[in-house]
């Protein structure tokens, strides 16, 4: 969990400098795995090592009865907030670039690298709290992301964008946490991993749909219109600000000029 957030700069970097990024980066994730599949075989002990069978990796996904209310009402939560972490990775980096101008590829990472580096700290900071406390302040924290993004957009701010990015992570991670930690105890040993299942369906399907709907948008051109507003946002911006400065170096001309004319009685 610490090093939660890392990973999109860290892709932003090969992709940027690394050569051939589009095959580096898969030959990194390889290697990152069979060093992980590496440790998981020493973990186990080989005392307890089993016979492969089909029973034992096939699916189960199931909601135990003493649990079906609290899934029910904190689902909507958990596929939001994945949702919302789906969206980011889809879209966040091409809207970032519209707003900073920049082409810069790692660079376009930061608002997904503050959204995780955000929702792991809030899973620290929180995991004191109980289940239903956490569940609505992820809910709260994904409304107020939300908003500030639309406003960032509307502003044409990077800092703001993340500024949202943040607050969404706080949804993200107390989002998530929260109905996990209120259904864990209502499910019996041997049935949480098919409740797992069942929750990790829901997370995964928020995900999914993220990503699909946006992709459905770029193809129409829907998408494309969304960043040239957020362009238009931050020349409006631009403009605003070389307006102030203009009228700030016009009023110091005036005064200036007012104190010269005051000046000249005095020298004659």
């Amino acid at each position: 969990m610490p090093a939660a957030g890392q990973e999109p700069p860290l892709s932003g970097l090969v992709v940027q400098f690394l050569p051939g990024p589009r095959q580096a980066i898969y030959l990194i994730l390889a290697a990152i795995l069979a060093i992980q599949a590496l440790f998981v075989l020493r973990v186990i002990p080989r005392g307890q090592r089993r016979p492969l069978s089909w029973k034992a990796v096939s699916p189960r996904v199931a909601v135990p009865a003493d649990a079906k209310t609290t899934f029910m009402s904190t689902a909507p939560v958990v596929f939001a907030v994945w949702g919302l972490s789906g969206f980011y990775a889809a879209l966040s980096p091409a809207l970032y670039r519209a707003l900073s101008r920049s082409d810069s590829v790692w660079q376009s990472t930061l608002p997904l690298f503050a959204l995780l580096a955000a929702a792991t700290a809030t899973t620290i900071v929180l995991r004191r709290l109980n289940g239903r406390a956490q569940t609505i302040i992820g809910a709260g924290a994904m409304l107020a992301g939300l908003g500030i993004t639309v406003a960032a957009i509307e502003s044409g701010s990077t800092w703001l964008y993340l500024v949202a990015s943040a607050v969404a992570g706080v949804g993200f991670g107390a989002g998530f946490q929260g109905p996990m930690r209120s259904m864990a105890p209502q499910a019996a040993e041997d049935q949480r991993p098919a409740l797992l299942s069942a929750i990790f369906l829901v997370a995964y399907a928020g995900l999914g749909v993220s990503a699909v709907i946006p992709g459905a948008l770029i193809s129409n051109g829907r998408a494309h219109r969304g960043h040239e507003r957020a362009r238009r946002g931050t020349g409006c911006a631009d403009r605003t600000r070389a307006v102030h400065r203009d009228a700030r170096q016009d009023r110091a001309q005036d005064l200036m000029t007012a104190s010269d004319g005051l000046r000249a009685p005095l020298r004659t």
